[in-house]
């Protein structure tokens, strides 16, 4: 295992690299559910509430994924837990291994 997350960088960077190179085509299967957008807004009218995105997807995959569907203007400040974050498993960790 320890030699696996030795390879996570580099790999996540080739993921990323694909993704970039791969901006204009068209991504099969990729759709909204009926209600998600009025209940991303509902959610970001509420005072004290921020709207994150929680995904198993590598971050920059994720965004893509909001901005092909019309939606990553719903996230203003990009919030949220991504397949390429550190886990500790510890779920007392989760802000902190999100910090770092």
């Amino acid at each position: 295992p320890d030699d696996a997350r030795a390879h996570l960088p580099a790999l996540q960077r080739a993921m990323t690299a694909y993704i970039e190179d791969h901006l204009d085509e068209p991504l099969e299967g990729l759709e909204l559910l009926p209600g998600v957008v009025e209940l991303l807004r509902a959610l970001g009218a509420l005072p004290g509430v921020e709207v994150g995105l929680v995904t198993g997807n590598l971050e920059p995959a994720a965004w893509f994924k909001m901005r092909v569907l019309g939606i990553e203007g719903l996230f203003p400040h990009r919030l949220g837990g991504f397949g390429s974050d550190y886990c500790s498993g510890d779920i007392t960790d989760g802000f902190q291994d999100r910090a770092e």
